[in-house]
């Protein structure tokens, strides 16, 4: 009998679980199996948000940074609104003494800033047809 791939058998809410497993496995010692699960979500669903953020906070736990930085900074690009992953990322960042990146992620912050302030002035400012016109 051939068995599954294990991405064939990764259902497609399999991360609505993952809080759950991280404490399951902690409580019992066996952490470590929370990045093989994850990353079997992750083959199935790259762009994960939870599989991602939970294998960044394993290797953290591990003490190896420098993959933690990666899997914070994959969330960074993937979902650039959501100001929680960036906030991770400077942490780690800050913990390794990475000056310049987190200069750059300030820079790019401040521009993200002055953007959206640029777009609602925009918004505010352009004047409607008075009720009843033509537009």
């Amino acid at each position: 009998m051939t068995r599954p791939s294990p991405t064939a058998t990764v259902p497609d809410q399999g991360h609505l679980v993952i809080d759950r497993l991280q404490k399951a496995f902690f409580d019992l010692g066996r952490f470590g199996e929370i990045q093989n699960i994850c990353q079997i979500i992750l083959d199935h669903a790259p762009k994960n948000p939870q599989a991602r953020s939970a294998l960044a906070e394993f290797y953290e736990k591990k003490g190896d940074m420098d993959l933690a930085a990666e899997m914070w900074e994959h969330l960074v690009d993937d979902y650039p609104q959501d100001h929680l992953y960036l906030l991770e990322l400077i942490r780690v960042y800050l913990e390794k003494g990475e000056k310049k990146k987190i200069s750059r992620l300030f820079h790019t912050l401040e521009r993200r800033r002055h953007e959206k302030k640029n777009r609602s002035t925009s918004d505010t400012t352009t004047p409607s047809a008075p009720a009843g016109s033509p537009s």
